[in-house]
């Protein structure tokens, strides 16, 4: 069925979900996170800075020593191995499945993998403003097709993965992550001064600017997803055709600060999905990449 949403990758409208021409349009701050000195943007002498260093997180507790101690740096990793071709390979093999094995289940080991490479997605200021809310309950899953457009993926498959993103975003959340961002990197919280400056800035956009900056943030972590899930031999299917307030009121997040956006069923293709056989149809590069 040429009209089935469940294909995202073929939806044209969100190659480029942002608007070139919005001056706080935050792309070209993709990951500020990950800048290497955060104090190029300090200003430890600012008096007009209203945290509470009582809201840190506890470096005592067990939890935080943990959590901190999975968080690697990058210059710490090899650099990655791995052929051009056997990248491409698993991209060319993954498709939006249609029909999944509601037998087959993913390894709990092969999961943790899939569920960290949600965590590591990159954001813009790296506010990461989402919570993924993984189904795996029968008897939640069999009540899905029936608000996602009578599909039959998120009944089927192993996990679904429900992205939602924040409502609305306030300066309690930025606090929180820069006490966060202070505390992983052992540097003082006043050190972020002004990086502080620089994200109230952007909120200062309307509610609606903002929420629609939170869906597109989902959408970098659905890709990170989706590629995750072809490299570890993971069938997946991303999808739009749900009815987010209602799946708000089954996952019980209808009265929270998050909301439903998209979907990823994933799991692994039944062996009759007709689907699996067709060819990719995708425009020549010539026609979309273009060099300068």
């Amino acid at each position: 069925d040429p009209s089935d949403p469940s294909d995202l990758s073929d939806l044209s409208d969100l190659s480029d979900p942002s608007d070139p021409s919005d001056p706080s349009d935050p792309s070209d701050l993709s990951d500020l996170s990950d800048l290497s000195d955060l104090s190029d943007l300090s200003d430890p002498s600012d008096p007009s800075d209203p945290s509470d260093p009582s809201d840190q997180s506890d470096p005592s507790d067990p939890s935080e020593t943990n959590r901190k101690k999975t968080m690697k740096k990058p210059n710490d990793i090899p650099t990655p191995q791995g052929s051009p071709s056997q990248w491409l390979d698993a991209l060319e093999w993954r498709y939006a499945v249609k029909r999944f094995d509601p037998q087959r289940t993913i390894d709990p080991e092969l999961w943790q993998a899939v569920e960290k490479s949600l965590i590591l997605t990159p954001s813009s200021f790296g506010l990461q403003p989402w919570r993924f809310v993984v189904v795996t309950d029968p008897a939640v899953k069999t009540q899905l097709p029936a608000i996602s457009w009578g599909q039959q993926q998120p009944s089927d498959c192993s996990h679904l993965v429900v992205i939602a993103t924040l409502r609305s975003i306030d300066t309690q959340y930025v606090d929180r992550f820069l006490h966060d961002t202070a505390n992983t990197r052992n540097i003082p919280f006043e050190s972020l001064a002004n990086y502080r400056k620089v994200i109230l800035g952007f909120l200062e956009n309307s509610p609606e600017r903002l929420a629609d900056w939170a869906t597109q943030q989902g959408y970098i972590a659905l890709g990170q997803l989706m590629a995750t899930a072809a490299h570890l031999g993971l069938d997946a299917c991303p999808m739009e055709g749900i009815e987010p307030a209602k799946y708000d009121q089954l996952l019980g997040l209808m009265d929270g600060d998050y909301t439903s956006r998209v979907v990823c069923a994933m799991g692994y293709r039944h062996p009759q999905d007709g689907y699996a056989s067709n060819a990719k149809v995708r425009f020549a590069a010539e026609h979309i990449v273009v060099e300068l």
